[in-house]
């Protein structure tokens, strides 16, 4: 009997100091669930009381965005389409002129040329570029001169096509 009595007072003391921990454990933890909890209602309620207001705005700059798209809108301009329009039916003979005056001022290889009218200055696509090539030769504006296996531009003046 003091053997069980022994064993009971020196085995039992730590079990219930372990127990006590952890009772005392599950309350922190209770007390932080607590606290979490009334932060938690305490943000719900603050959201609750800014979220109209936060809608309304954004109702407002979506209004003012409309306003602002419908100003910046682009009118119809009759006497710009007009200019555009008479440009692109002139646009050929504009890049021919600048090609002519490019073959005048300096000797270019026909790459050279191609690189500089249709990749730098963007007047018109590569295509285009040799068609009008194509024509200013047939009209005998320009020649091809090969020099060292090079093809050059030549500029024809009036006096040598005729």
């Amino acid at each position: 009997m003091f053997l069980k009595l022994f064993y009971f007072l020196f085995f039992m003391d730590p079990i219930k100091e372990s127990f006590k921990r952890v009772k005392e454990d599950f309350e922190k933890r209770d007390a932080e669930i607590s606290k979490l909890k009334e932060e938690l209602a305490e943000l719900k309620r603050q959201v609750n009381e800014i979220l109209p207001a936060l809608l309304e705005t954004n109702r407002l700059i979506l209004a003012r965005l409309d306003d602002i798209e419908g100003k910046l809108a682009v009118r119809h301009d009759p006497l710009k389409k007009q200019l555009i329009s008479k440009y692109k039916r002139k646009r050929k003979e504009v890049v021919m002129k600048k090609i002519l005056e490019l073959v005048a001022s300096q000797e270019f290889s026909l790459p050279e040329l191609k690189a500089l009218i249709v990749d730098e200055l963007g007047y018109c696509s590569k295509s285009s570029f040799y068609r009008y090539i194509d024509y200013l030769a047939e009209l005998d504006q320009i020649d091809f001169v090969n020099v060292n296996g090079t093809i050059i531009v030549k500029f024809l003046s009036q006096k040598e096509s005729q």
